[in-house]
């Protein structure tokens, strides 16, 4: 899996669910790569389903804060934020019900360059998603 937390992959800190939902699995993801342009839109993953678990990645090449739409603004759960210096990484996530097919994220327009990524999960538990506190190593 491309997106990274510290030296841990997103798919090593699911919690198995306490049911039988099963072994936690990839379902689709989608990114988008933006320059200048508002909103920035990144597409629900083909395959999500109430019950799954998304990951929402917003990548942006400024260490300035966005002060309009976020992922967090639009619902999601706030995992991680690393600021190594020239850039900003936000991960988030969100259990899907109900979903639009899309999601519009704003911002000022002096952010140069951003990257969005949804990566969607099954088999992961919906009470209590994250297993540890991501950091950076």
């Amino acid at each position: 899996m491309p997106v990274l937390m510290g030296t841990r992959s997103v798919a090593t800190i699911w919690k198995r669910p306490a049911t039988t939902l099963g072994t936690p699995a990839y379902v689709a993801h989608e990114v988008t790569a933006v320059t200048q342009v508002d909103p920035k839109t990144v597409n629900k993953p083909t395959g999500t389903l109430d019950g799954h678990v998304m990951i929402g990645v917003m990548a942006l090449a400024t260490t300035t804060e966005p002060q309009t739409t976020t992922f967090e603004t639009l619902g999601w759960t706030p995992i991680n934020t690393q600021n190594p210096g020239t850039q900003l990484l936000r991960t988030y996530y969100k259990v899907a019900s109900s979903e639009p097919a899309s999601y519009s994220l704003d911002w000022s327009s002096g952010h140069p360059f951003s990257c969005l990524s949804i990566i969607t999960f099954s088999g992961v538990s919906n009470s209590s998603p994250i297993d540890g506190t991501p950091s950076v190593n």
